[in-house]
Formats: C-alpha cells, structure tokens, sequence
C-alpha cells in the first residue's frame, strides 16, 4: 500500500527547513557537529543528539481549532533550546525572534526560502503569518552538569494546495 505524501508534513516542517537555515548563517551551526544530523528534532528523537555537545532544538506541534476561515489551518508551535552553555540558548533565541516576529513579512520570508529550497510537498504550503507568543530564557538543568533549555512558542496560519483536487486541502 502507497500512502499519499500530502500527509506526511504539517506547517512546522517548512518552518523548521527555514530556521535551520537562519541557524547555519547567522550562528554557524553545522550538520557536520551531529553525525550529520540536522539538530531540529521531534521529541522521540532527541537521545540522538544528547551525545553532542553542541546545542540543539526539540520541537511540538498542536493543531489549533479551525475558526470562521476554516481554510486557514493554524499550529502552536513549540519549539525547546538544549545547550549547557546558556549564551547559545540565548543566541539561538535572538535569532528565531529576528526572523519570526515580523508577522506577515515572516511569512512571506519562509515563503520565498521554501519557493527555492523545499521538496514540492514544503512548496504546496502558503505561509500566512507567524507570531510569537512567547519566549523563555535558559532554566536550569534538571540534574549537576545536565543542559539548560529555554524556549520559544508561536503559532504559525497556512494554507495548503492539494494538486489531487486543484484546491486548497480544507482539513488536516
């Protein structure tokens, strides 16, 4: 059985392909100090990175409830800053929020870099805004000598082209 592939990301994905991005430029993250490794995970893949000492970002996602404009699909994205150092959280940090916080712009930034940079299933999501609703400096470890994490939360709005019906796919 063939799963149709226009289930397979949600708007966080674009978003994360875009903020890696930003991380390799501005702040000279490098897949090359993971293993190879691209350090924006999903919660269950996080061990995989705890053998490195650079920092790194766990992320989760909620779907919002669809309002009026139904077809506006909105995600609450969370996003989680690893580091034992906590000038690269607060780095990290300052980064997401120069390129996040200009609403619609930001939007269409992450629009554009998927335009030239996402697989075509990135490519069928049109970014309507980004917001942050809030950020969190470095708390400390949970146990002596474990990582500081600090954390961002937005939500992003979207729409989704779906080519099997030549419409904007209504319902995630």
């Amino acid at each position: 059985m063939t799963i149709n592939k226009k289930w397979d990301l949600t708007g966080v994905h674009g978003l994360n392909k875009f903020l890696w991005d930003k991380l390799k430029t501005e702040l000279e993250w490098s897949a090359s100090n993971y293993g190879g490794l691209i350090p924006i995970v999903p919660a269950g893949q996080q061990p995989e990175l705890n053998d490195y000492s650079a920092p790194y970002i766990v992320y989760n996602y909620s779907h919002q409830s669809p309002g009026d404009d139904f077809f506006i699909q909105e995600e609450q994205v969370a996003y989680a800053i690893y580091s034992s150092n906590e000038a690269d959280i607060r780095r990290c940090i300052n980064v997401i929020i120069e390129y996040l916080k200009r609403v619609d712009e930001s939007a269409k930034m992450i629009n554009d870099f998927i335009h030239t940079n996402g697989t075509e299933e990135n490519k069928r999501f049109d970014y309507k805004y980004v917001r942050i609703i809030s950020t969190f400096g470095a708390q400390p470890p949970i146990s002596e000598g474990g990582r500081m994490d600090g954390s961002v939360i937005l939500r992003i709005a979207y729409t989704y082209y779906d080519p099997t019906t030549g419409k904007e796919r209504l319902v995630i």
